[in-house]
Protein backbone atom coordinates (compact mmCIF):
# COMPACT_ATOMS: atom_id res chain seq x y z
CA UNK A 1 0.00 0.00 0.00
CA UNK A 2 1.15 3.13 -0.82
CA UNK A 3 -2.00 5.22 -0.63
CA UNK A 4 -2.95 7.02 2.63
CA UNK A 5 -5.16 9.50 3.29
CA UNK A 6 -5.92 11.71 6.46
CA UNK A 7 -9.36 10.95 7.85
CA UNK A 8 -9.60 14.35 9.44
CA UNK A 9 -9.92 15.83 5.76
CA UNK A 10 -13.13 17.00 5.15
CA UNK A 11 -13.47 17.00 1.43
CA UNK A 12 -12.65 14.42 -1.19
CA UNK A 13 -10.82 17.36 -3.08
CA UNK A 14 -8.10 17.62 -0.23
CA UNK A 15 -6.68 14.63 -0.96
CA UNK A 16 -6.07 12.82 -4.42
CA UNK A 17 -6.04 9.72 -2.36
CA UNK A 18 -9.62 9.82 -1.13
CA UNK A 19 -9.89 10.95 -4.55
CA UNK A 20 -8.72 7.91 -6.18
CA UNK A 21 -10.64 5.21 -3.18
CA UNK A 22 -13.73 6.74 -3.71
CA UNK A 23 -13.80 7.88 -7.01
CA UNK A 24 -16.54 4.96 -7.49
CA UNK A 25 -19.07 6.41 -5.46
CA UNK A 26 -19.07 10.00 -7.43
CA UNK A 27 -19.09 11.30 -10.40
CA UNK A 28 -16.81 13.60 -12.87
CA UNK A 29 -17.59 16.01 -14.95
CA UNK A 30 -16.02 14.18 -17.85
CA UNK A 31 -13.70 11.12 -17.94
CA UNK A 32 -10.66 9.30 -19.76
CA UNK A 33 -12.56 6.76 -21.28
CA UNK A 34 -11.27 3.71 -20.29
CA UNK A 35 -13.43 1.56 -22.91
CA UNK A 36 -10.52 1.91 -25.54
CA UNK A 37 -6.83 2.02 -25.86
CA UNK A 38 -6.52 5.11 -26.61
CA UNK A 39 -5.18 6.62 -23.23
CA UNK A 40 -6.16 10.07 -24.75
CA UNK A 41 -9.78 9.76 -25.77
CA UNK A 42 -11.94 12.07 -22.94
CA UNK A 43 -15.80 11.79 -22.83
CA UNK A 44 -18.61 12.85 -20.71
CA UNK A 45 -19.65 11.63 -17.47
CA UNK A 46 -21.83 13.98 -15.74
CA UNK A 47 -22.45 15.45 -18.65
CA UNK A 48 -23.85 14.99 -21.95
CA UNK A 49 -21.54 17.37 -24.70
CA UNK A 50 -19.69 20.31 -24.44
CA UNK A 51 -19.34 23.29 -26.72
CA UNK A 52 -16.12 25.41 -26.88
CA UNK A 53 -16.76 29.14 -28.05
CA UNK A 54 -14.63 31.00 -30.40
CA UNK A 55 -12.41 32.26 -28.12
CA UNK A 56 -11.11 29.12 -26.94
CA UNK A 57 -11.76 30.14 -23.27
CA UNK A 58 -15.63 29.70 -22.75
CA UNK A 59 -16.71 26.04 -22.51
CA UNK A 60 -20.76 24.91 -22.02
CA UNK A 61 -21.68 21.94 -20.63
CA UNK A 62 -25.02 20.17 -20.73
CA UNK A 63 -25.97 17.88 -17.86
CA UNK A 64 -27.30 14.81 -18.08
CA UNK A 65 -31.56 15.17 -16.78
CA UNK A 66 -31.44 12.01 -15.08
CA UNK A 67 -28.57 11.94 -12.68
CA UNK A 68 -29.01 11.76 -9.19
CA UNK A 69 -27.76 11.81 -5.90
CA UNK A 70 -28.34 8.96 -3.51
CA UNK A 71 -30.81 10.87 -1.58
CA UNK A 72 -33.16 11.16 -4.32
CA UNK A 73 -32.21 15.36 -4.85
CA UNK A 74 -30.91 15.60 -8.84
CA UNK A 75 -27.35 16.53 -9.65
CA UNK A 76 -27.50 20.16 -11.37
CA UNK A 77 -25.87 22.62 -12.66
CA UNK A 78 -25.04 24.59 -9.09
CA UNK A 79 -23.24 20.85 -8.03
CA UNK A 80 -20.92 21.67 -10.91
CA UNK A 81 -20.01 25.16 -9.96
CA UNK A 82 -19.85 24.19 -6.14
CA UNK A 83 -17.12 21.44 -7.20
CA UNK A 84 -14.86 23.82 -9.37
CA UNK A 85 -15.11 26.97 -6.68
CA UNK A 86 -14.55 24.67 -3.26
CA UNK A 87 -11.50 23.52 -5.10
CA UNK A 88 -9.98 27.22 -5.98
CA UNK A 89 -11.40 28.96 -3.43
CA UNK A 90 -12.48 26.80 -0.36
CA UNK A 91 -12.54 29.40 2.36
CA UNK A 92 -15.94 31.48 0.90
CA UNK A 93 -17.23 28.82 2.80
CA UNK A 94 -17.31 28.52 5.94
CA UNK A 95 -17.73 24.57 6.38
CA UNK A 96 -14.54 24.62 3.85
CA UNK A 97 -12.46 27.39 5.60
CA UNK A 98 -8.86 26.68 6.35
CA UNK A 99 -8.97 23.49 3.82
CA UNK A 100 -5.85 22.44 2.48
CA UNK A 101 -5.77 24.01 -1.38
CA UNK A 102 -3.42 21.10 -2.77
CA UNK A 103 -6.25 19.62 -4.61
CA UNK A 104 -6.15 23.15 -7.03
CA UNK A 105 -2.82 22.01 -8.84
CA UNK A 106 -4.32 21.08 -11.79
CA UNK A 107 -8.11 22.37 -12.12
CA UNK A 108 -6.72 25.50 -10.58
CA UNK A 109 -4.12 26.32 -13.32
CA UNK A 110 -6.86 26.95 -15.54
CA UNK A 111 -9.96 28.23 -13.88
CA UNK A 112 -9.96 30.73 -11.40
CA UNK A 113 -12.95 31.51 -8.66
CA UNK A 114 -15.79 32.76 -9.96
CA UNK A 115 -15.66 32.07 -13.49
CA UNK A 116 -18.51 29.51 -13.44
CA UNK A 117 -21.95 29.96 -13.69
CA UNK A 118 -25.31 27.63 -13.55
CA UNK A 119 -26.85 28.90 -17.18
CA UNK A 120 -29.84 26.78 -16.35
CA UNK A 121 -30.74 23.65 -14.21
CA UNK A 122 -28.70 21.34 -16.38
CA UNK A 123 -26.24 23.92 -18.00
CA UNK A 124 -22.55 24.91 -16.85
CA UNK A 125 -20.82 27.63 -18.75
CA UNK A 126 -17.15 27.73 -17.47
CA UNK A 127 -14.30 30.46 -18.66
CA UNK A 128 -10.61 29.19 -18.22
CA UNK A 129 -7.76 32.26 -18.07
CA UNK A 130 -6.15 31.37 -21.43
CA UNK A 131 -6.51 28.55 -24.10
CA UNK A 132 -5.45 25.48 -23.17
CA UNK A 133 -5.73 21.60 -24.46
CA UNK A 134 -5.00 20.24 -21.31
CA UNK A 135 -8.12 21.71 -19.75
CA UNK A 136 -10.62 18.88 -20.24
CA UNK A 137 -7.64 16.66 -19.32
CA UNK A 138 -7.50 18.29 -15.91
CA UNK A 139 -11.26 17.53 -15.27
CA UNK A 140 -10.97 14.41 -15.96
CA UNK A 141 -8.53 13.15 -13.18
CA UNK A 142 -9.44 11.44 -10.40
CA UNK A 143 -9.19 14.57 -8.15
CA UNK A 144 -12.16 16.74 -9.77
CA UNK A 145 -15.43 14.65 -8.08
CA UNK A 146 -18.48 16.60 -8.55
CA UNK A 147 -19.91 16.86 -4.51
CA UNK A 148 -24.09 17.81 -3.77
CA UNK A 149 -23.96 21.26 -2.77
CA UNK A 150 -26.78 20.52 -0.76
CA UNK A 151 -25.51 18.00 1.32
CA UNK A 152 -22.20 20.19 2.62
CA UNK A 153 -23.06 23.76 2.44
CA UNK A 154 -26.90 23.02 2.99
CA UNK A 155 -27.07 20.23 5.10
CA UNK A 156 -23.32 20.79 7.09
CA UNK A 157 -22.76 16.80 6.11
CA UNK A 158 -18.96 17.01 5.04
CA UNK A 159 -17.92 14.67 2.04
CA UNK A 160 -14.63 13.05 3.33
CA UNK A 161 -13.15 10.34 4.99
CA UNK A 162 -14.09 11.15 8.43
CA UNK A 163 -17.83 9.39 8.05
CA UNK A 164 -18.42 7.15 5.21
CA UNK A 165 -21.75 6.93 6.39
CA UNK A 166 -22.30 10.00 5.51
CA UNK A 167 -21.03 10.44 2.02
CA UNK A 168 -23.93 11.12 -0.80
CA UNK A 169 -22.46 10.41 -3.71
CA UNK A 170 -24.05 10.24 -7.22
CA UNK A 171 -22.00 6.88 -8.81
CA UNK A 172 -22.78 3.44 -9.16
CA UNK A 173 -20.91 1.57 -6.41
CA UNK A 174 -21.33 1.95 -2.25
CA UNK A 175 -19.64 0.39 0.12
CA UNK A 176 -21.04 -2.93 1.50
CA UNK A 177 -20.71 -3.89 5.03
CA UNK A 178 -20.14 -7.41 6.60
CA UNK A 179 -18.39 -8.46 3.09
CA UNK A 180 -16.42 -11.33 3.58
CA UNK A 181 -12.39 -11.06 2.06
CA UNK A 182 -9.64 -12.77 1.18
CA UNK A 183 -6.92 -10.39 1.13
CA UNK A 184 -3.38 -11.64 0.11
CA UNK A 185 -0.03 -10.16 1.31
CA UNK A 186 3.34 -11.06 -0.21
CA UNK A 187 5.80 -11.97 1.96
CA UNK A 188 7.93 -9.27 1.98
CA UNK A 189 8.87 -5.98 2.96
CA UNK A 190 6.37 -4.23 5.23
CA UNK A 191 3.37 -6.10 3.03
CA UNK A 192 2.26 -8.63 6.25
CA UNK A 193 2.25 -5.83 8.38
CA UNK A 194 0.33 -3.14 6.19
CA UNK A 195 -2.38 -5.82 5.48
CA UNK A 196 -2.80 -6.45 9.20
CA UNK A 197 -3.36 -2.58 9.33
CA UNK A 198 -5.43 -2.96 6.48
CA UNK A 199 -7.34 -5.58 7.76
CA UNK A 200 -8.81 -3.69 11.45
CA UNK A 201 -9.28 -0.22 9.89
CA UNK A 202 -12.20 -2.25 7.25
CA UNK A 203 -13.31 -3.85 9.97
CA UNK A 204 -13.99 -1.31 11.82
CA UNK A 205 -15.03 1.37 9.34
CA UNK A 206 -17.04 -0.92 7.25
CA UNK A 207 -17.63 -4.37 8.97
CA UNK A 208 -15.62 -6.29 6.66
CA UNK A 209 -14.64 -9.88 7.78
CA UNK A 210 -10.89 -10.44 6.44
CA UNK A 211 -9.04 -13.46 6.17
CA UNK A 212 -5.10 -12.52 5.72
CA UNK A 213 -3.19 -15.24 3.54
CA UNK A 214 0.61 -14.70 3.52
CA UNK A 215 2.16 -15.72 0.75
CA UNK A 216 5.81 -16.02 -0.99
CA UNK A 217 6.52 -14.49 -4.36
CA UNK A 218 6.44 -17.81 -5.99
CA UNK A 219 3.55 -19.09 -4.56
CA UNK A 220 1.57 -15.61 -5.46
CA UNK A 221 2.62 -15.87 -8.82
CA UNK A 222 1.10 -19.63 -8.89
CA UNK A 223 -2.02 -18.06 -7.75
CA UNK A 224 -1.83 -15.56 -10.29
CA UNK A 225 -1.19 -17.73 -13.14
CA UNK A 226 -3.61 -19.65 -12.25
CA UNK A 227 -6.30 -17.21 -12.34
CA UNK A 228 -6.74 -17.85 -8.37
CA UNK A 229 -8.00 -14.28 -7.61
CA UNK A 230 -10.80 -11.22 -8.66
CA UNK A 231 -8.38 -8.59 -8.94
CA UNK A 232 -5.64 -7.13 -7.61
CA UNK A 233 -3.58 -3.78 -9.09
CA UNK A 234 -0.56 -2.70 -7.80
CA UNK A 235 0.51 0.72 -9.53
CA UNK A 236 2.60 3.79 -9.37
CA UNK A 237 1.82 6.64 -11.44
CA UNK A 238 0.64 10.29 -12.55
CA UNK A 239 -2.71 10.79 -13.80
CA UNK A 240 -2.29 13.27 -15.72
CA UNK A 241 1.05 13.41 -17.91
CA UNK A 242 0.74 16.71 -19.27
CA UNK A 243 3.46 18.87 -18.69
CA UNK A 244 1.37 21.27 -16.73
CA UNK A 245 0.72 18.28 -14.36
CA UNK A 246 3.85 17.16 -14.25
CA UNK A 247 5.43 20.68 -13.47
CA UNK A 248 2.86 22.04 -11.10
CA UNK A 249 4.15 19.36 -8.67
CA UNK A 250 7.29 22.09 -8.25
CA UNK A 251 5.14 25.12 -8.42
CA UNK A 252 1.47 24.03 -6.66
CA UNK A 253 2.05 20.51 -5.05
CA UNK A 254 1.86 19.78 -1.39
CA UNK A 255 5.81 19.23 -0.73
CA UNK A 256 6.96 22.97 -1.96
CA UNK A 257 3.90 24.11 -0.24
CA UNK A 258 5.05 22.01 3.49
CA UNK A 259 9.04 23.25 2.27
CA UNK A 260 7.55 27.16 1.69
CA UNK A 261 6.19 27.23 5.25
CA UNK A 262 2.97 26.29 5.32
CA UNK A 263 -0.60 26.21 3.90
CA UNK A 264 -0.27 28.96 0.89
CA UNK A 265 3.48 29.53 0.91
CA UNK A 266 5.25 27.39 -2.14
CA UNK A 267 9.11 26.86 -2.05
CA UNK A 268 10.00 26.94 -5.97
CA UNK A 269 13.71 26.83 -7.39
CA UNK A 270 13.92 30.52 -8.52
CA UNK A 271 12.88 31.10 -12.62
CA UNK A 272 10.70 27.91 -12.32
CA UNK A 273 7.53 29.78 -12.04
CA UNK A 274 8.36 32.15 -14.85
CA UNK A 275 8.99 29.75 -17.30
CA UNK A 276 6.53 26.88 -15.74
CA UNK A 277 3.36 30.38 -16.85
CA UNK A 278 5.39 30.39 -20.46
CA UNK A 279 5.35 27.18 -21.12
CA UNK A 280 1.53 26.73 -20.35
CA UNK A 281 0.48 29.66 -22.48
CA UNK A 282 2.78 28.97 -25.60
CA UNK A 283 0.31 27.35 -28.29
CA UNK A 284 4.03 26.72 -30.20
CA UNK A 285 4.98 22.91 -29.68
CA UNK A 286 8.33 23.30 -30.53
CA UNK A 287 8.72 26.01 -28.50
CA UNK A 288 6.78 25.17 -25.45
CA UNK A 289 8.86 21.67 -25.09
CA UNK A 290 11.74 23.94 -25.66
CA UNK A 291 10.73 25.85 -22.41
CA UNK A 292 10.12 22.64 -20.56
CA UNK A 293 13.82 21.78 -21.36
CA UNK A 294 14.56 25.14 -19.59
CA UNK A 295 12.31 24.22 -16.72
CA UNK A 296 13.98 20.50 -16.24
CA UNK A 297 17.43 22.11 -16.63
CA UNK A 298 17.02 24.93 -14.19
CA UNK A 299 15.26 22.26 -11.32
CA UNK A 300 18.20 19.67 -12.18
CA UNK A 301 20.93 22.38 -11.44
CA UNK A 302 18.62 24.21 -8.75
CA UNK A 303 18.31 23.60 -4.87
CA UNK A 304 14.59 21.91 -5.65
CA UNK A 305 12.60 20.64 -2.80
CA UNK A 306 12.58 17.22 -3.90
CA UNK A 307 14.01 15.18 -6.50
CA UNK A 308 11.02 13.21 -8.28
CA UNK A 309 11.87 11.02 -11.10
CA UNK A 310 8.76 11.36 -13.81
CA UNK A 311 7.79 7.57 -14.71
CA UNK A 312 4.78 5.79 -14.82
CA UNK A 313 4.62 2.04 -14.32
CA UNK A 314 1.22 0.41 -13.43
CA UNK A 315 0.40 -3.61 -12.81
CA UNK A 316 -3.08 -4.42 -13.49
CA UNK A 317 -3.47 -8.43 -13.44
CA UNK A 318 -7.46 -9.00 -13.74
CA UNK A 319 -9.40 -11.88 -13.89
CA UNK A 320 -9.85 -12.85 -17.32
CA UNK A 321 -13.53 -13.31 -16.01
CA UNK A 322 -14.59 -9.38 -16.25
CA UNK A 323 -15.09 -8.23 -19.43
CA UNK A 324 -14.93 -4.16 -21.01
CA UNK A 325 -11.53 -3.69 -18.77
CA UNK A 326 -9.00 -1.71 -20.39
CA UNK A 327 -6.03 -0.26 -19.61
CA UNK A 328 -5.36 3.49 -19.25
CA UNK A 329 -2.63 5.61 -17.65
CA UNK A 330 -5.30 8.28 -16.51
CA UNK A 331 -7.96 6.58 -14.94
CA UNK A 332 -10.17 3.73 -14.61
CA UNK A 333 -14.15 3.90 -15.24
CA UNK A 334 -15.81 0.91 -13.35
CA UNK A 335 -19.33 1.67 -14.55
CA UNK A 336 -19.11 -0.51 -17.43
CA UNK A 337 -16.99 -3.70 -16.65
CA UNK A 338 -18.93 -6.96 -15.57
CA UNK A 339 -17.81 -10.28 -14.78
CA UNK A 340 -18.92 -13.15 -17.30
CA UNK A 341 -19.04 -15.93 -15.95
CA UNK A 342 -20.17 -15.13 -12.37
CA UNK A 343 -17.11 -14.12 -10.55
Amino acid sequence: MMDYADVRQRLIHQSSILNENLSPLFNKLVEYNAETDDQSDTRCDLCTSWDLADDGVTYTFHLANNAKWWDGVPVTADDVVFMFESIAAPDQFEILEGRSTSSSILTGLYYEAGNAQALDTNTVEVVIKFPSGSFLASLAVETVLVQPKHTVIDQGILQGGRNMDALNGSGPFKFVENLKVTLTARNCCVYPDEAVLIKEQLKKNLGWDIEIEVLEAGAGFDAYWAGDYQFMIQASTLNNTSPDAVHASWVLGTLPQWVGGGRGKFFTVEGVDELFEQQMREPNQEKRKALVNQIEDTLYNGASASAVIWWTMRHQPVDNRIQNYHFTDNGMTWEHVWCDPAC
